[in-house]
């Protein structure tokens, strides 16, 4: 079948020039379902992730007071160890740097001003700013920081590394323990994701979300 080099500008696309070796039919194809396609794309300024779990993240100030972050940069980094990305700045990653120690909580939709609130202020300039929120902590059995109490899932921690970047520091820490209330597990004693409300933080909008519908299980 003959073919030929056909040479299509799509302006809208970053001004770059496509070129193709298609068949006459190929190239009628794509012209008609796959362009169009590529032609709704638009690139960001930001790179962002949609959906993300919105952590508070706590450890003990330097009087023993409790101190606490929300944040959306972290997650699991293996079996046994978290994550959580810090501006090199922040008085939570001076507090978990001077104990050793700290806690992460899922939010939850019953607080979800207090979550806000330790998301924006920060401790650096406002020294009460956990019990401006209301929530109340006590200490954990297993590390040196304090458990939400509002929070029905933590996770319990123990500093293992901190990864610096240029202005970012990765706090990596070993989970000890992870505090379940009864409320949250299905009559198989498992923790039940919908029963927690555990937020997540959508960059795009700027907007808090909740689990909704399950569609699937993961196959092992």
């Amino acid at each position: 079948m003959f073919k030929e080099i056909v040479k299509v500008t799509l302006s809208t696309c970053k001004n770059q020039l496509f070129t193709a070796n298609f068949s006459n039919a190929r190239l009628i194809y794509k012209l008609k379902y796959i362009f169009p396609k590529i032609l709704k794309y638009k690139n960001w300024s930001k790179i962002l992730c949609i959906a993300t779990t919105s952590f508070i993240i706590a450890a003990y100030d330097e009087n023993g007071i409790p101190n606490a972050m929300a944040s959306t940069w972290g997650g699991i980094r293996n079996e046994n160890e978290i994550s959580i990305c810090s501006s090199s700045e922040r008085k939570k990653l001076k507090n978990i740097m001077l104990h050793g120690a700290f806690t992460v909580s899922m939010s939850d939709a019953s607080f979800l001003e207090a979550c806000d609130y330790l998301g924006n202020e920060t401790g650096n300039e406002v020294p009460n700013k956990f019990a401006k929120t209301g929530l109340k902590a006590t200490k954990s059995k297993y590390v040196n920081a304090p458990i939400i109490e509002e929070s029905t899932l933590v996770i319990e921690c123990e500093l293992t590394e901190i990864v610096r970047g240029n202005h970012i520091r990765a706090i990596v820490g070993k989970m000890v323990n992870v505090a379940v209330d009864e409320s949250v597990l299905n009559e198989r004693g498992k923790i039940d994701a919908k029963k927690t409300g555990m937020l997540f933080f959508d960059s795009f909008s700027y907007s808090y979300f909740t689990l909704r519908n399950k569609f699937g299980n993961y196959r092992i």
